[in-house]
């Protein structure tokens, strides 16, 4: 039977227990407390260049002249834009940031864009790399194929504006996404040649979920017959301010986009019609 003594005995036992496991929790928190400060302040060291919050690493417009090395290895989006840099060597983004998701060097200096430059990154599901003056020759088809989770692909502005078929190797690389995850090709303003958008470009796309295709401003005036097959899955089309003419739309340039079974938008102003 239970006495007073032993009830005693039973509740202090119990609030010693207690005790513990508040004390033990509350280290714990604290000790997870540490680490998170003591990783943030790793991060500001590594960030010497460039702003980091979190997985982000900002290096807009600091002048840089190379990748930078020193940032934190776990990093998902590196924002480089508007800077200087001139090489990428062939796969060191994916041995220093393999973690990467959002990828944009829009505005450099960067002339060439080898088969390997991108290896490694195959957690990358965005990739700007448009207002690089790269040279046609320099492009290589199969620059995308390294992306396995890519999703977005974005150049906007020329490559050398001295070459007039600084065009041809974008839409070449398109090799490099067969049977990827890609699911919108956004090229803007990439060529001042007039040009027919052929579907042998578009074939490599038959095995994917592309979704969006945008091409503004880019002296397109008329699509090759037969092109839409190999993007079934397409939603949004935006040809505007091309070279397309005729009246829309009945012009049978075009007419083939309009029938495609899952598109929602399509976007046509600014073209020469008649």
């Amino acid at each position: 039977m239970f006495n007073i003594g032993t009830m005693f005995f039973y509740q202090l036992l119990v609030a010693l227990l207690l005790n513990v496991c508040v004390t033990v929790h509350g280290n714990s928190n604290a000790t997870s407390l540490k680490r998170t400060e003591l990783e943030e302040m790793k991060n500001k060291n590594n960030c010497k260049l460039c702003t980091c919050v979190g997985l982000i690493a900002d290096c807009t417009s600091r002048n840089l002249k190379s990748l930078p090395q020193d940032l934190p290895q776990d990093i998902t989006t590196l924002n480089l834009t508007n800077n200087s840099i001139t090489h990428l060597p062939d796969g060191l983004l994916g041995q220093l940031y393999q973690s990467l998701k959002v990828l944009d060097i829009d505005g450099n200096k960067i002339t060439a864009f080898g088969q390997y430059v991108f290896d490694g990154l195959q957690n990358l599901e965005f990739l700007g790399i448009g207002a690089n003056p790269f040279k046609p020759e320099l492009f290589h088809h199969l620059v995308y194929k390294p992306l396995k989770n890519i999703r977005t692909i974005f150049v906007s502005r020329f490559g050398d504006e001295s070459k007039h078929d600084s065009r041809i190797p974008l839409f070449n690389a398109f090799e490099g996404l067969q049977n990827s995850t890609i699911e919108a090709i956004i090229y803007e303003h990439i060529t001042f040649v007039p040009f027919l958008l052929e579907k042998k470009y578009m074939q490599f796309f038959q095995n994917c979920h592309l979704k969006k295709l945008v091409l503004p401003e880019n002296k397109i005036y008329a699509f090759e017959p037969g092109f839409s097959k190999f993007m079934p899955h397409l939603e949004i089309v935006d040809v505007s301010r091309n070279l397309i003419q005729g009246t829309m739309p009945v012009n049978n340039k075009v007419l083939e986009i309009y029938l495609m079974q899952f598109l929602k938008v399509i976007k046509i102003e600014g073209n020469t019609q008649g």
